[in-house]
């Protein structure tokens, strides 16, 4: 937990979302009156941190679709999405809010196409 000028923060991270206890998480990560951050490498569990009541998710692992072969009016075709809907960028559920790094590497081919890399800062602002 971290407190600058009177704003609480917590961070927390699951090393593989499948085996996490989302919600044990979040209760040891503090009050419910702290903000709550988590990082977990695959996006596919946005749905199970909201339930655990985390207010942002940081993600990365599809590399941005790495292939994107087209993007139609913000949907990217990639083979990225066969495996999750959530490919890079913002993405909003309820209150709590996820953001997916396309990140600087690629897995499989040392390419990438219609995907340019990006490393993301982010800057907090306190509502207190």
């Amino acid at each position: 937990e971290l407190e600058i000028n009177g704003a609480k923060l917590m961070l927390s991270g699951v090393d593989d979302g499948r085996h996490a206890n989302f919600t044990k998480v979040a209760y040891e990560a503090g009050s419910l009156n702290t903000a709550r951050i988590l990082l977990c490498h695959k996006p596919y569990f946005f749905e199970r941190a909201v339930a655990g009541e985390f207010d942002v998710m940081l993600s990365g692992h599809t590399h941005g679709g790495q292939i994107v072969v087209a993007d139609i009016l913000g949907f990217k075709i990639t083979p990225a999405a066969l495996a999750s809907p959530y490919i890079a960028g913002r993405y909003k559920m309820g209150d709590a809010v996820m953001y997916v790094s396309r990140g600087i590497g690629t897995v499989g081919l040392p390419v990438r196409v219609n995907c340019p890399p990006e490393v993301t800062l982010f800057t907090l602002r306190s509502k207190v």
